[in-house]
């Protein structure tokens, strides 16, 4: 069996390594999550080795967000449960009662078009978990392993990674593959965006951290927080064309300092308040069209959605739109907001 995942991830670095692939341990974690560290191989905790543990006879994996059911035929969701491991209570036909933070709630991934696979120590799958962005400077070291981790993986797991595309002397953003492989041959693959900067970062973050201190309370929700940061981009960034586009923390630090830009500006100021927030959240670039635009996706909890902050002479709420939506607006006011959509296949864009 094999699992093949691919996530889209802005990341930056810390040591100057190889661009061959490597290897990498993993060490067991609380939790069942495994962290690469250093070369080589483990094996998971002892007392789930060599024994059919009880732990997983009614855990399933589940591949993307879904909405929950107060009951069996629900017709109203009540919220949505993300991609992850879940304990299943029953069955009814392809209706599953699951336990969840809301309590036990119903859900059918057929309608949402997800998988529920059933997990055993014989075929558990290699889940990557998402990798947060990551920023580090040019001439530094790069450690390609960081934030890199497994939800959940088989015994003698290996990480390995393909780093020939980045340019360790120059900023801007860079793919780097990852691939997980057990000896029982599950593969997980995964492609992170290594970004590199001469900006200084700290500062940089200092900054986005006085701007999120003025504008987040400490009773706001994920989407509140994520529309604070789009009301702050959109209204006090002035939009100046041309503008450097180099690399997100340099676009950044133009935002805070000058207060202008163009749209890779209004992209990398709402990445960098988002990514200090931990709010998940991934560049797009538009392919085609007279002009580049860049914007972002981002996951409030609710499942991914467009989010650009630039202004238009169409006026239009550019937080959290459907891509129902977006292809709509082809055409309309300069929005186009076609993209290379084979990059993006894991999401689940709403």
């Amino acid at each position: 069996m094999k699992t093949l995942i691919y996530l889209i991830v802005c990341g930056i670095v810390t040591m100057q390594i190889s661009a061959a692939p490597v290897k990498a341990e993993l060490v067991p974690q609380p939790d069942s999550v495994f962290m690469p560290d250093g070369e080589g191989t483990v094996s998971p905790p002892d007392e789930t080795a060599g024994k059919k543990s009880e732990a997983f006879w009614n855990k399933y994996y589940l591949n993307k967000q879904i909405p929950l059911f107060d009951e069996k035929e629900g017709k109203e969701p009540v919220g949505n449960v993300d991609r992850q491991i879940l304990n299943v209570i029953s069955q009814d036909g392809q209706w599953y009662k699951i336990d969840t933070w809301l309590g036990e709630k119903w859900i059918n991934p057929d309608l949402a078009g997800a998988v529920l696979q059933k997990l055993d120590e014989g075929n558990m799958p290699l889940i990557f978990n998402d990798i947060p962005n990551r920023y580090f400077m040019v001439g530094g070291e790069i450690d390609y392993l960081s934030g890199v981790s497994l939800l959940y993986g088989n015994e003698d797991v290996k990480i390995s990674y393909d780093s020939s595309k980045v340019d360790l002397t120059e900023p801007g953003r860079y793919s780097v593959y990852y691939t997980a492989k057990d000896k029982s041959g599950n593969i997980a693959e995964t492609r992170s965006y290594i970004c590199l900067t001469r900006t200084n970062i700290e500062n940089v973050f200092d900054m986005a951290d006085k701007i999120l201190a003025g504008i987040i309370r400490p009773d706001m929700g994920v989407t509140d927080k994520a529309y604070a940061v789009y009301s702050w981009v959109n209204r006090k960034v002035t939009y100046s064309n041309p503008s450097p586009m180099i690399d997100p923390i340099h676009a950044a630090n133009n935002a805070f300092t000058r207060a202008k830009g163009n749209c890779y500006t209004y992209y990398a100021a709402s990445e960098v308040l988002l990514t200090r927030l931990g709010i998940p959240n991934i560049h797009v670039e538009r392919v085609g069209g007279k002009t580049p635009h860049h914007w972002s996706f981002v996951n409030c909890g609710e499942g991914w959605y467009y989010f650009d902050a630039t202004p238009y002479a169409l006026r239009m709420n550019g937080f959290m739109f459907s891509d129902r939506v977006a292809r709509s607006l082809k055409g309309t006011g300069g929005r186009d907001y076609t993209f290379e959509r084979s990059l993006y296949t894991d999401l689940d864009l709403r």
